[in-house]
């Protein structure tokens, strides 16, 4: 999301929590301080979904992964790194896990997935106007249409300058489809 260069970044620069309980996710905050260690703090919940149907996939899955984060004006407030362009969507991350999916594959596999005619359609984000309505109402949207899978994502950006109080400005929250579900998709 903030599109910094991560081989840029030491190990110790992010502190990631994955919750498991919802209650405890919604009451969470990401944040950025350079004077903490580490200085930057997002979290996450991994939703899962049974799998009946794939038998070369596990028979539960992660298909969803909710994020908290910084956007990058945020983070760049605070922290010197250097970056790779201007901040992404949420719908750009979910190209990146179809991007990450198909570099698991074998070249016979690839040529199986592009002969397939399936294809994936990644839309503009679905944006939240509070934290309340992301985390009850917004949803990550799967598709189906025919050959073609139409992925999106329900966001909530809130730039730096907002009218908010200081841990709820400077967020980008996604829910993303998750890597596991783009190679299920890819193999299938």
């Amino acid at each position: 999301m903030a599109n910094v260069d991560i081989a840029a970044l030491p190990d110790s620069l992010i502190d990631n929590e994955t919750l498991q309980e919802t209650r405890a996710f919604g009451e969470s905050k990401a944040a950025v301080d350079a004077s903490a260690a580490p200085p930057l703090s997002i979290r996450t919940q991994l939703r899962y979904a049974g799998n009946a149907e794939a038998l070369y996939a596990p028979p539960v899955l992660v298909t969803e992964l909710w994020c908290k984060l910084k956007n990058q004006e945020a983070i760049l407030a605070e922290l010197t790194l250097p970056t790779l362009g201007g901040p992404q969507s949420c719908a750009e991350v979910n190209q990146a896990a179809e991007d990450w999916a198909l570099a698991q594959l074998s070249t016979a596999e690839r040529s199986r997935y592009e002969a397939s005619g399936r294809s994936l359609i990644f839309a503009a984000d679905n944006a939240s106007a509070t934290g309340v309505a992301w985390l009850t109402e917004g949803n990550l949207e799967v598709n189906r249409n025919g050959d073609t899978l139409e992925v999106t994502s329900a966001s909530l950006p809130v730039p730096l300058d907002a009218n908010a109080g200081e841990e709820f400005v400077g967020v980008q929250y996604c829910k993303l489809w998750s890597p596991a579900d783009a190679l299920r998709f890819v193999l299938e």
